[in-house]
């Protein structure tokens, strides 16, 4: 039912007019342009009164309402005893009050919705061979366009690739963790390779087979590949897996093994439409909730959400088997999406009225479904950023569990103050997700240290008793909850999160900073907190970086030209915030020239965890040939992944919920602190909220651009935001 749209409209008339035939055995089937608002009807042979309507619907349940009024109006002159109205959407509570309003037209409203469908699919066996050939009708189309080919046609350039891909995918299903992933990589490639062999007509011959699993790496790795391809094919033969038949002359894949391969790849196309099913209830609910109306491309939009998702999983692939490859750093919806139509441009949606439609559905329902808390949903997208982690590394190295456990565990990872205020956030926040901090709490069990400095601590405080609790005294806590709701997109998330937390569990936003900072001491005090809640140890900065020397002014100049200032704060204030973002980034420089890198590929022990990214603009600055001594910088997409890498080889036993699959944080561009006043002014509610929502991003964007956005390519370009408006 999900997955039925206005396409399946006519599809759907005809199955729920013969579902409904066994509680209405007298029911004729209707339809048609001129069906005056009946699909089908009952009618008393006695009187000839109109006893029974049906009406099928397939618009999403926010138009319920609409379509059975419009109906009873065509119908006034005739209104029937009842009126069963069909759809495919789940109703729930909808349409209460209007099957009270009906009945005093003496009409009975019946809903037979989505859930009451399927909870008697299997009544009859008439009833289920109504499902099976209506799902057959519907999912055809959907499983072409999830053939390999065209699924993973965004992210993989080679058809050959994409194919073998899904084969990685199908043996991955079956894979216990803490097994081999090298070995699991080539059984899953003999088996491509062996995909059409058939005990009776085709074999391929040890030399074939290698051939086409070494055309799937650089040419650099062909003897290693061939090594490890015949050691495979040996096991293979060994566990009954595969044979050597000697009347096709080659080797075959056992028949009891060639249904059980078949089964997972259809396991896997199967999950691929449960998610993309989640992703249509997402727009549908979030259209619902923008108030768009109107037809707008649904499945183009889940097309092109299908591959925003795989396009970032395959960037954060490559990125964590060659850490040197460029950092994406995206941390929010809108910006993938952005980036994304940016790299693919589809000339049949650029600038035209389906763009903006993209915009105002696409990073919110994105959003959605990559932090649902629903298991499936989750393990899922860790399956797929499973999957093209393995990719990438079959492009550096095919000895995969080799060069995982090269790069696995004792960082020192240091937090700056936009990571404390994303964690605190995180730590009052309802949600089930939480990815950072079950990303650094994985680290941790790895046993990485996770550290700040006294510093950031100090701001993080400032931050708390300024922009969040002045903010709420000053200016919030008067609104009414409706006004309230508006005003968070323009506020500090702190305020939003502390707001949402105290409605939870009693108290006021002061008693809630209190319990971060407390009373008195409130710097001893917030480096307990973090300590006892989050783990993280509190540092003082060394006395031997120098602040004199001609390095520390450049990096000093470079960064305050490059960091955007907000128009209210002070300059002294301005550079203070840079002074310890400097002295940070020549800590860890220091360190790090005291400390040899382990390995030419895998980096430097000591990193720095942030989501501002002047570190990375510097190190650029600094050493325009990318030496990665400058490059203090860990992604919490390289972080994440390591912990993920971990449990997947079996080097620590982590349980399923300690693994994050996306770090997609947001649905929207965070506003600047300049932008509060004048979106607080252009906000109107008696606008629909999409079109609120664009002249948000108009604003935003005329912001950037009079800057110059230049993704952090130059380093005069002022696109950084001060910390107080990260979070």
């Amino acid at each position: 039912m999900r997955q039925t749209t206005e396409d399946h409209a006519d599809t759907f008339e005809k199955f729920a007019n013969a579902f409904l035939v066994d509680d209405y055995p007298e029911l004729a089937g209707l339809g048609g342009k001129k069906d005056g608002g009946m699909d089908a009807r009952l009618i008393a042979d006695a009187t000839g009164e109109l006893n029974l309507v049906v009406q099928s619907c397939v618009s999403p349940a926010a138009g319920a309402r609409r379509k059975v009024l419009a109906t009873i109006e065509k119908l006034k002159n005739k209104l029937p005893r009842e009126l069963v109205y069909c759809t495919s959407a789940v109703i729930g509570i909808k349409l209460d009050k209007t099957i009270n309003e009906l009945r005093a037209k003496r009409v009975t409203l019946t809903v037979r919705d989505a859930t009451w469908l399927i909870q008697r699919e299997h009544d009859s066996h008439r009833r289920s061979k109504i499902c099976d050939d209506y799902a057959n009708a519907v999912l055809s189309p959907i499983l072409k366009e999830l053939d390999p080919n065209r699924l993973y046609n965004a992210v993989l350039t080679d058809q050959e690739e994409r194919v073998a891909v899904h084969y990685l995918e199908a043996v991955n299903l079956d894979r216990k963790r803490g097994s081999n992933i090298t070995h699991g990589v080539f059984d899953a490639l003999v088996f491509y390779a062996l995909r059409d062999s058939d005990p009776e007509k085709k074999g391929y011959h040890a030399g074939a087979i290698t051939e086409t699993v070494r055309s799937m790496f650089p040419e650099k790795h062909a003897p290693r590949v061939g090594e490890l391809v015949a050691a495979r094919l040996a096991q293979l033969e060994k566990r009954g897996i595969i044979h050597n038949n000697t009347k096709v002359g080659g080797w075959v894949i056992a028949d009891p093994f060639r249904g059980k391969l078949a089964a997972n790849i259809s396991a896997t196309k199967e999950r691929d439409v449960e998610f993309r099913g989640k992703l249509r209830d997402a727009i549908v609910e979030i259209a619902e909730e923008k108030e768009i109306e109107g037809e707008y491309p649904v499945d183009k939009l889940i097309q092109l959400g299908h591959d925003c998702v795989f396009w970032y999983m395959r960037e954060q692939g490559r990125m964590f088997a060659d850490p040197s490859h460029h950092q994406l750093t995206i941390y929010n919806a809108e910006r993938l999406v952005k980036r994304y139509m940016v790299e693919h441009p589809d000339p049949k949606i650029a600038k035209t009225s389906d763009e903006e439609i993209v915009y105002d559905l696409l990073p919110a329902a994105l959003n959605r479904t990559l932090n649902s808390s629903e298991e499936e949903t989750q393990r899922y997208l860790r399956a797929k950023a499973d999957l093209f982690m393995i990719h990438a590394f079959m492009e550096v190295t095919p000895d995969i569990q080799r060069a995982c456990h090269k790069i696995l565990g004792g960082e020192i990872l240091y937090l700056d103050t936009s990571l404390l205020i994303r964690c605190l956030a995180e730590l009052y926040s309802p949600t089930s997700t939480r990815p950072v901090l079950r990303t650094l709490q994985a680290a941790v069990s790895l046993g990485c240290q996770l550290r700040t400095w006294r510093m950031y601590v100090e701001e993080l405080i400032a931050h708390l008793k300024g922009p969040v609790l002045l903010e709420w005294s000053n200016q919030l806590q008067t609104l009414s909850p409706e006004v309230l709701e508006s005003a968070f997109r323009a506020v500090p998330t702190l305020i939003e999160v502390f707001y949402r937390w105290t409605r939870l569990h009693g108290g006021t936003m002061e008693e809630a900073v209190q319990q971060v900072i407390g009373r008195i001491d409130e710097t001893e005090n917030t480096i307990e907190f973090l300590k006892e809640e989050l783990g993280v140890t509190t540092e003082t900065i060394p006395s031997e970086v120098d602040n004199t020397h001609e390095l520390w002014e450049k990096i000093f100049t470079t960064w305050c030209l490059g960091k955007r200032n907000v128009k209210t704060m002070p300059q002294d204030k301005f550079e203070l915030l840079v002074r310890h973002d400097v002295l940070a980034y020549l800590t860890i420089l220091n360190q790090r020239q005291k400390n040899k890198a382990i390995g030419p590929n895998y980096g430097h022990k000591v990193a720095l965890l942030t989501f501002d990214r002047m570190p990375q603009r510097i190190a650029r600055s600094l050493s325009p040939k990318s030496i990665s001594e400058y490059d203090i910088v860990m992604s919490l997409e390289y972080l994440m992944n390591v912990v993920a890498a971990v449990a997947y080889t079996g080097t620590a036993q982590l349980p399923e919920e300690a693994l994050p699959a996306t770090l997609i944080l947001g649905e929207t561009d965070i506003i600047p602190n300049e932008l509060r006043a004048i979106f607080r002014k252009a906000w109107d509610p008696n606008e629909k909220r999409y079109i609120r929502e664009r002249k948000l991003r108009e604003i935003v964007h005329q912001l950037k651009f009079s800057v110059g956005d230049n993704e952090g390519i130059d380093p005069a370009g002022k696109l950084e935001i001060t910390l107080d408006e990260q979070f």
